[in-house]
């Protein structure tokens, strides 16, 4: 009879939090927020302060566990100016700002 070796699979994070484990201490995880907006294939994410130092690990552990996202990027202040618009930083992914959001059979750019 033959005997075969095989590896076990390594699981895919399902959560931010849980792409996080490991990398960044118990006490920065609870610090992390793990809501994000969504347009397109971009992610606005807000980060606390005391995690700015470690922006592009919480970026690309983000795109880790969301395959349908190509940018993250994390807001810089509150909404400004008339038209309401938050400035944003891009943290991991794709640099771009330009994307396609469809929402009830409609296309925006």
């Amino acid at each position: 009879m033959d005997k075969f070796e095989f590896e076990i699979a390594k699981k895919k994070p399902r959560s931010l939090k849980e792409a996080l484990q490991g990398l960044l201490s118990e006490e920065e995880i609870e610090k992390l927020v793990t809501s994000f907006d969504v347009i397109g294939d971009i992610a606005i994410i807000e980060i606390p302060d005391e995690l700015l130092a470690k922006k592009e690990l919480v970026g690309k552990a983000l795109l880790e566990t969301q395959p349908n996202l190509k940018t993250v990027a994390r807001v810089l202040s509150k909404h400004i100016g008339k038209f309401r618009l938050r400035p944003i930083e891009i943290i991991a992914g794709e640099h771009k700002t330009i994307t396609l959001h469809k929402e009830h059979g409609c296309v925006f750019k």
